[in-house]
């Protein structure tokens, strides 16, 4: 089992997946205010809009928060085995 080559695959995926979800998350965000801004006073899609613009901020948040640990113990675990990053 080759360590480096393991972690080199998991930076790729999370790379991936922020290159992926960042752009939809800005889209998700961009939908979600015009929604609420042309709800016109109607609470069922101002809610709807809400709801929306919550959940993709809670996705942010947990892409990225995973983005920033793996992104951590990468940096560490390559320090510790003496490799340089790329």
């Amino acid at each position: 089992v080759d360590l480096t080559e393991g972690v080199r695959q998991i930076a790729g995926i999370t790379n991936f997946l922020v290159q992926f979800i960042g752009p939809l998350a800005v889209l998700a965000l961009m939908i979600g205010s015009i929604m609420y801004a042309t709800a016109g006073g109607d609470e069922e899609k101002m809610n709807k809009a809400k709801r929306l613009l919550i959940a993709t901020v809670i996705g942010m948040l947990i892409i990225y928060g995973a983005f920033a640990m793996v992104s951590t113990f990468i940096a560490s675990d390559f320090q510790q085995i003496d490799v340089p990053l790329q």
